[in-house]
């Protein structure tokens, strides 16, 4: 997965669900589609957290405090530029494109 792309929820269930990390929760309401994690899934979770961790204390260390908040920064508007690249589309006419 590590080499995966996730841009949406979309892309997010479809990668999740074939592996059996996620299952839909029945719901009376057929318009949501409520889903938790399986055991599989925590487990992973699980496995994941420290890996993670141990990744963020060793970014830490090799960019210190400056180097950081310089990444933070340029995340924070890459973030952003996706926003406004994805954001819906409404036309004079009314009608909408939605990313």
């Amino acid at each position: 997965m590590s080499n995966t792309r996730v841009q949406n929820y979309n892309d997010l269930m479809r990668i999740l669900f074939p592996h059996g990390w996620l299952e839909v929760v029945p719901e009376e309401d057929a318009r949501s589609q409520p889903f938790r994690l399986t055991a599989q899934g925590k487990r992973l979770i699980e496995k994941a957290i420290p890996a993670w961790e141990k990744g963020q204390h060793q970014a830490s260390e090799l960019l210190g405090s400056e180097g950081i908040a310089l990444l933070d920064k340029a995340a924070k508007k890459v973030g952003m530029a996706e926003a406004q690249r994805r954001s819906a589309r409404v036309f004079s006419d009314g009608t909408c494109i939605c990313n």
